[in-house]
């Protein structure tokens, strides 16, 4: 029944409209404080409203450095972080390294915060390091034209990353990618030394609109798909969704017929039932349907049938609703004066993520991949509000939260303290 429950629940939820998320960890170089006055001179001559600055400031140091990247041919840099929730151990004691490429950025600020998929959690725990790699901004408005063209120098670097990590000792290396970064994996695998793929939503040439307007280069990302997973010959975890705006169409069946024609060893989850969007592979109740399927494959290096759980209201990470919650063990959040001084990274149901920063007790920072923005907050009636919208919060631990729309209704979003 609970599983219904949510199917029904989670079907209904609208495609998610952003492209990939990366972390930023370039502070302090400089090029990036040149680009930095560069920019804060020409937007403060332009009289660009307060408001818009911070904004428009990330826009235009992300292009500099996209166009100093782009000249740097071989010499050019993936910027690299430990994702959060994970924890490294080194060559010598870890099971492997997952390399992860993170998708082409959006360059808002939310770089800062390495988030990443929450299955990352459950592979660090098992054993997996995992290191984050990303390209250090997104232009604004040339998405397609940018990524194509810087596609063949990420491939060289990331086939010689590999080899580096190889030489250090690690005993099997994983290339993981999402969206962009997904597809970049799949076009550097041939030749590379990776033992195996873990994909998730691969995309190079961007959503099926861009800035308003139809995008004509998205049909490209079922298009070219096939030839690139003919050329797969290492085991192979692929995660596609329903309602992705990137490729509209299911790509999962030819993959799957492909592998096995090939005797590649495969996990492929393709449109799993409840999970709508380019982001769905994110949420924690992916982890918790399909996680163990992720760390059982990369384990074993063999096809096998995935058999998910059966949900329960035990776990943070399966839980949709306040129904499942019992009354009596319900604990919700009274006053925004218990959220003061404390960060939480969210993870929406919609598949978006943020960082809130409860700065006092009337106003919050809210952190995404397309907004930097200040919200008035109050506690009204046992709800906790912000920017007029109030949502029921509900602690699960001391570091975990859980937010209902209303005070009886479907989950919105899981709330981990930073």
């Amino acid at each position: 029944m609970l599983r219904l429950m949510f199917l029904a629940w989670l079907v209904v939820l609208p495609a998610v409209l952003v492209f990939g998320q990366a972390a930023r960890a370039d502070g302090g170089s400089p090029e990036l404080e040149k680009y930095r006055g560069e920019c804060r001179a020409a937007l403060t001559r332009s009289g660009v409203p307060k408001d818009q600055f911070a904004l428009r400031m990330r826009g235009c140091v992300g292009s500099k450095l996209t166009e100093a990247a782009r000249h740097a041919g071989e010499n050019l840099k993936l910027v690299e972080f430990t994702p959060w929730l994970t924890h490294n151990r080194g060559p010598q004691t870890a099971k492997g390294v997952i390399y992860f490429l993170r998708g082409w950025s959006g360059g808002s600020g939310f770089d800062d915060n390495f988030v990443a998929p929450y299955f990352f959690k459950r592979l660090s725990e098992q054993g997996w390091d995992v290191i984050g790699a990303k390209f250090p901004y997104r232009p604004a408005g040339r998405l397609v034209s940018a990524s194509l063209s810087l596609l063949g120098p990420t491939e060289q670097f990331v086939r010689r990353r590999l080899g580096e990590l190889k030489a250090q000792g690690y005993r099997r290396i994983v290339l993981a990618g999402h969206s962009w970064g997904a597809w970049v994996a799949l076009v550097a695998a041939p030749g590379s030394p990776a033992d195996a793929l873990l994909l998730s939503s691969p995309a190079l040439y961007g959503d099926k609109l861009l800035n308003g307007e139809p995008n004509p280069d998205v049909s490209r990302n079922v298009t070219e798909f096939p030839a690139l997973v003919d050329k797969v010959t290492v085991p192979i975890a692929l995660l596609m969704f329903a309602g992705d705006t990137f490729a509209a169409q299911d790509r999962g069946p030819a993959a799957v017929e492909t592998f096995k024609a090939k005797g590649t060893p495969a996990l492929v989850i393709a449109r799993p039932v409840g999970f709508n969007g380019h982001f769905s592979g994110w949420l924690p109740i992916f982890d918790y349907e399909y996680g163990q399927c992720l760390a059982d494959f990369l384990d074993q290096m063999k096809s096998e049938p995935c058999r998910p759980p059966i949900l329960t209201s035990t776990d943070f990470s399966a839980v949709f609703s306040l129904r499942q919650l019992p009354k009596g063990e319900v604990r919700k959040v009274q006053s925004v004066d218990a959220l003061v001084g404390r960060k939480f990274v969210v993870y929406g149901v919609d598949g978006g993520t943020a960082l809130i920063d409860y700065v006092s007790s009337s106003k919050r920072r809210v952190e995404s991949i397309d907004q930097v923005a200040e919200e008035p907050v109050s506690a009204e009636d046992g709800l906790v509000c912000a920017a007029k919208q109030c949502s029921t919060l509900v602690s699960w631990s001391s570091h975990e939260l859980l937010e209902f729309a209303g005070d009886v209704g479907a989950l919105k979003a899981w709330w981990i303290e930073r």
